[in-house]
């Protein structure tokens, strides 16, 4: 598990961040140098202070009063408290930013995965989003990418400062008083053994059932969020509530038993070492040692425990923090791909798949994962430039999944797609969708300005205003925009809810016009649209008529009676193509459509 898992960190750092590391390990080696030499230093100091005459007796304290040339004890013992008070608040600090050096670490590296994490999900095909949820997807970019590097990155370096401090702080003492340190490595040691062999287990299973119920907690809130309207109206909020208690309880329990686990030991570490204390005490009494001749070595064991519970309270937490988060970790370790450095092509205006004349479908068949049938089966379709055309058929007959072979969005299980003579594959896909404006029934919108909205991924100072005034005009809302207060810098609230259907329709029409494209794709547009909404939509479209190649999606046939030609879908399949008064003579499924 130990390899694993530092094998599995390692793979996700950037080699600067691999020399970051390197460079901290040095922190921790400076740290133990000075907790030792901190310890060490009191023991001086108490001889001086519980016996004075020592300075005569000890050959080393001797040699160092006279090289200075001390005139009286106390100003010997004044220097010792100073080098004492000195190396402690030394040690401190640099234990200090030692720690700080290591949260920043672990903090960057939350960004830095989140950011890894959020490229290769998109760097995934548009399969892989209808494979899964989206409200998983997000809890691990936005909260388990933290909770891995907080519960088992900082975890493990602290476990391994604490180990190095531990290391240095028990040669110290075995070096001061074998005998003594044994004894207290075999019964710390073994007690912190055996709480977490018994514990190990358990807080497996507390890190298992945690990343579930979280996992169920956020799919949970995200599908009430987005059915809140049908939510409101049935008035479901009190089982709604209930439902969500469960999870949330659950959440709490396990988050309550991983931290008692945790803490357990540091009260039985502090009972254990200062009964310690007292019992070395109350041994050299009855030895029949003076008080005095064993301050020293009092001093620096009790110093020495003072330093010592919380970095094995720290060595413990840590271990136990790593196994408890360890499911998690290693779920976040799969979805970061090996190859992290995940590189999208940086295209520019001018990198476009040129269509002048003929989109082709060549035998194009389509079967989803974990499907046995297929969605599309031997559709063979061309698709003239700067000309309408309409797919129609009843739900399920395959509409969605054609377009979105055309998108490029999926790709065919068998066929091809070709675009002037130049088939259509992983290298220029990309270039192909820089040619396609589209328009679907649900307009996405982001909590922000109209102008945001229509250019979408452009930020404020790359923001073509005037090419998004001219959009607007094309799209027919120009008027609309201007009239408001804010023009085109008005926020449209949370999925446009300041906004009406046909305003968010044709601002989605503004959108996919921005990048000003060959072809504009509607999708079931004008669906969800009264019939003057949709008429006024659709005055749009006609606007862009034999200027763009337009692919209309509809169950609606009013929004494709002016279609140059319309291909009629069933089964998967195109089962009848014609100009609308052609199709209601002579295809009974499209009759059926129309009479519906």
């Amino acid at each position: 598990m130990k390899s694993n898992l530092i094998k599995n960190i390692f793979s996700l750092l950037s080699t600067k961040e691999k020399r970051k590391l390197k460079f901290l390990f040095l922190f921790f080696i400076i740290t133990g140098v000075f907790e030792i030499a901190g310890i060490a230093s009191i023991a001086p100091f108490m001889a001086v202070v519980s016996s004075p005459e020592i300075i005569q007796n000890n050959i080393y304290l001797n040699n160092v009063y006279n090289y200075f040339g001390f005139a009286s004890t106390n100003d010997f013992l004044v220097i010792l408290g100073v080098l004492v008070i000195s190396l402690l608040v030394i040690s401190n600090f640099i234990a200090a930013l030692t720690v700080w050096k290591l949260t920043s670490f672990a903090n960057h590296q939350s960004h830095v995965l989140s950011v890894k994490l959020l490229k290769s999900y998109l760097s995934n095909s548009y399969e892989f989003f209808l494979n899964n949820n989206s409200s998983t997807l997000e809890k691990n970019i936005l909260s388990e990418v933290f909770r891995g590097v907080s519960g088992v990155m900082l975890p493990l370096l602290l476990l391994i400062v604490k180990l190095i401090i531990v290391t240095f702080i028990l040669i110290l003492l075995i070096v001061v008083n074998p005998i003594i340190t044994f004894a207290s490595i075999f019964i710390l040691g073994g007690l912190y053994l055996l709480m977490y062999k018994f514990m190990r287990s358990y807080l497996i299973q507390i890190g298992i059932s945690f990343t579930k119920v979280d996992s169920e907690r956020y799919k949970f809130i995200s599908e009430v969020l987005s059915g809140i309207k049908n939510l409101k109206l049935n008035g479901n909020e009190p089982e709604f509530i209930k439902q969500y208690s469960i999870p949330s309880k659950l959440h709490a329990k396990y988050a309550t038993q991983n931290s008692l686990i945790t803490q357990m030991p540091r009260y039985l570490v502090e009972t254990i070492s200062f009964s310690g204390i007292v019992g070395i005490i109350i041994y050299f009494i009855y030895q029949g040692e003076r008080v005095e001749e064993v301050i020293p070595l009092i001093s620096i064991f009790a110093l020495a425990s003072y330093r010592l519970a919380p970095a094995l309270q720290q060595i413990y937490h840590s271990i136990s923090q790593i196994k408890y988060t360890l499911p998690a970790f290693n779920l976040l370790v799969t979805d970061i791909k090996d190859d992290h450095e995940i590189l999208f092509k940086d295209l520019s205006d001018k990198d476009f798949l040129e269509y002048k004349s003929l989109l082709v479908l060549n035998n194009v068949s389509f079967k989803y994962l974990n499907s046995k049938k297929e969605s599309l089966s031997n559709i063979s379709v061309n698709i003239a430039s700067n000309t309408t055309v309409g797919i129609v058929g009843e739900t399920g007959s395959g509409k969605t999944t054609l377009v979105d072979l055309m998108l490029g969005l999926i790709t065919p299980s068998s066929g091809s797609l070709s675009v002037d003579g130049v088939n259509l594959g992983e290298e220029n896909i990309a270039l192909w969708q820089r040619n396609i404006g589209y328009v679907p029934q649900d307009i996405f919108l982001l909590d922000n300005t109209i102008a945001r909205n229509i250019a979408f991924a452009a930020t404020d100072e790359n923001i073509a205003i005037e090419d998004i005034k001219f959009v607007c005009r094309i799209a027919g809302i120009s008027e609309f925009i201007e009239q408001l207060q804010e023009g085109y810098q008005t926020v449209v609230g949370e999925r446009g809810s300041k906004l009406s259907g046909g305003q968010i329709q044709r601002i989605g029409i503004a959108r996919a016009l921005y990048k000003n494209p060959s072809v504009i794709v509607f999708d079931e547009a004008t669906s969800a649209l009264d019939s003057i909404t949709e008429k006024i939509v659709m005055e749009a479209v006609n606007n862009l008529s034999h200027k763009k190649t337009i692919i209309m999606i509809s169950h609606r046939l009013s929004s494709i009676r002016n279609c140059d030609i319309i291909h009629v879908m069933d089964k998967g399949s195109i089962v009848d193509s014609g100009s609308y008064d052609e199709l209601i003579n002579t295809s009974i499924i499209f009759q059926k459509l129309v009479n519906s």
